[in-house]
């Protein structure tokens, strides 16, 4: 006489919940909705940071690439310590956003960066909540030009395919804005 045990039972629940999830379509065979919230991955002035240089730009990177268009000057913001907005404008690249200000800084000046949550990832996720950030600005105003630490491919590389992605590697962050077809030639 054949018996039934949970054993048994759970292992026949557990092939037919695989069988259900394997065969299930979504309409228009259309692929399964991205769900994973996008996260704050660094900031530049880092948090708490003091002596930020005066002309400096704020620079955001996320978890995954972000919707350009949901990233402006009405979602990324930056205050003084009086609550005062300042002006500048915002430029997006990939998994990076730059809030650059119209002029520099005030010295000796606490600022705070506040990221919306309206902004999005590519897939309309937004950011779980407004994220903000404070930085102190010193006196000094950045004079240092960036200056190349790696590059792929490496020089004088031989038998690089045609379809392969130029990388540089710099020693400080640049404003994505900068980089453009003028000033970075293959």
């Amino acid at each position: 006489m054949y018996q039934i045990s949970l054993k048994s039972i759970k292992s026949a629940v557990t092939i037919l919940w695989v069988l259900l999830l394997a065969s299930c379509s979504c309409s228009n065979n259309a692929p399964l909705r991205d769900l994973i919230i996008p996260k704050v991955t660094s900031t530049t002035p880092s948090n708490g940071s003091t002596n930020a240089v005066i002309n400096t730009f704020i620079n955001v990177t996320f978890s995954e690439k972000m919707k350009a268009s949901s990233i402006t000057e009405s979602t990324f913001k930056l205050v003084d310590n009086q609550g005062k907005p300042v002006a500048g404008t915002v430029t997006t690249s990939g998994t990076s956003a730059t809030f650059k200000p119209n002029q520099s800084l005030n010295k000796n000046t606490l600022y705070t960066a506040i990221l919306s949550r309206q902004v999005k990832d590519l897939s309309n996720n937004q950011i779980i909540a407004d994220y903000r950030w404070a930085f102190t600005t010193g006196t000094e105003t950045d004079i240092t030009t960036p200056s190349v630490e790696n590059t792929y491919p490496v020089e004088y590389s031989i038998d690089v395919p045609l379809d392969t992605y130029i990388e540089v590697s710099l020693d400080q962050v640049i404003s994505p804005s900068s980089v453009t077809a003028t000033s970075f030639r293959g």
